[in-house]
């Protein structure tokens, strides 16, 4: 069972955004991805300093582990993502210049 108490709402939304489209995070929340967690602290705000332990239980117990715990794996996570984008919105333009017009010009 995930934990969700003790982790921030708006920490909780840009992990999943993370974790599903590649969204990339600020600074604090990538060091906690990182596992870099002298730098974690050094970035928290007072806030999120005393819900570290918090925060960094909710990353590792919701982040796959291929995309936490070094810089390498949330960079590789980053990187495939940007990719799928990429070639999401490759496959959209080649759609849409090869789609007929409608008939009578209409759109």
């Amino acid at each position: 069972m995930i934990k969700t108490e003790g982790c921030p709402d708006n920490l909780k939304h840009a992990i999943h955004g993370y974790v599903v489209d590649g969204i990339p995070t600020g600074s604090f929340l990538r060091s906690v991805l990182e596992n870099d967690l002298v730098n974690s602290a050094m970035r928290a705000d007072e806030d999120n300093v005393r819900l570290l332990g918090d925060i960094a239980g909710f990353v590792f117990e919701s982040v796959p582990v291929t995309m936490r715990g070094s810089a390498g794996k949330v960079n590789a996570h980053l990187l495939k993502m940007a990719k799928r984008r990429d070639r999401e919105r490759d496959s959209r333009k080649r759609s849409a210049a090869t789609t007929p017009p409608l008939p009578g010009g209409a759109k």
